[in-house]
């Protein structure tokens, strides 16, 4: 492949664009701040406080109450950077079905979906809402852990938590215990780039999607099952550069890319974890 043939600017779209189909929690994650962010930035993000209504009195000569209002800031920061760095031989290329070159950007989307996708599930700990607890996880083949969901429901309501958008980050396994307790699963339409994770179905109002990256979620006991709402987790990803550099001592190319991203919990009050354990259940 001569160099004035590679277009970084393809190559970087068709990146992003699947780590947005791939990914779980890029999917539920809101990427409102995307667009005001670049390497090495720092998004404020501003939040005015409550204003307060008063009674007003018909022909009254009083003052009206004036207050200032407040306001709180957080911030996110562009402050994870992640590349690729891979050579493929001109004879392994040419050689090859299917591509080498395109399989190689496939398996580097694939690793970089998985860290992103790792880091978000790592947030459950800064969920403003547990149930269960280490050690005593809910039993995910008991009735009590689809009682969760209403609970859950209950909480998020609380704080104002839009009922639109609201979602649910869980193993694989727990989703197929909804199915085998024979819940009213909406399965929905899963296409085949998300056989390893994404969007599965709605249940008692949220978008079910699975993850092999929920934390303990590949072993039986103490998963980190999560919920959230649209305002839970910002996300900012850019795919910085993408190069190819052809040696003059070989006959292969040399191709590198870097990814930029930042993330945080903006509103714990909409995220939930609930730890959960399974037990098989007897099949006799």
């Amino acid at each position: 492949m001569a160099i004035k043939h590679f277009i970084p600017e393809i190559w970087s779209n068709q990146i992003l664009a699947r780590l947005n189909d791939a990914s779980s929690f890029l999917q539920v994650a809101n990427r409102n701040y995307e667009g005001e962010a670049s390497k090495g930035n720092t998004v404020k993000i501003n939040e005015v406080g409550p204003v307060t209504v008063n009674t007003y009195t018909d022909n009254s000569t009083s003052d009206l109450t004036w207050e200032f209002l407040t306001d709180a800031q957080k911030e996110l920061k562009i402050d994870q950077f992640k590349y690729f760095a891979f050579a493929v031989d001109d004879v392994d290329r040419l050689q090859a079905r299917p591509d080498v070159m395109a399989e190689a950007i496939k398996n580097a989307t694939w690793a970089l979906r998985d860290n992103i996708d790792a880091a978000l599930a790592a947030t459950y700990s800064q969920a403003g809402v547990t149930y269960g607890s280490t050690g005593s996880g809910i039993d995910v083949n008991s009735n009590a852990v689809f009682k969760v969901f209403n609970y859950i429901s209950h909480y998020l309501d609380t704080y104002n938590c839009p009922k639109n958008g609201r979602w649910c980050v869980c193993p694989p396994w727990f989703y197929y215990a909804l199915l085998a307790k024979k819940l009213d699963v909406d399965k929905g339409q899963v296409r085949g780039d998300l056989e390893m994770g994404g969007f599965r179905g709605q249940y008692l109002g949220y978008n079910v999607y699975t993850s092999n990256n929920i934390t303990n979620g590949n072993v039986t006991t103490n998963a980190k099952v999560m919920f959230g709402g649209p305002e839970a987790l910002s996300l900012v990803v850019q795919m910085d550069t993408v190069e190819a550099v052809r040696p003059s001592k070989a006959f292969h190319d040399l191709v590198k890319g870097l990814l930029v991203y930042g993330y945080k919990v903006v509103r714990p009050n909409h995220l939930a974890t609930l730890t959960c354990d399974y037990t098989a259940e007897s099949t006799s």
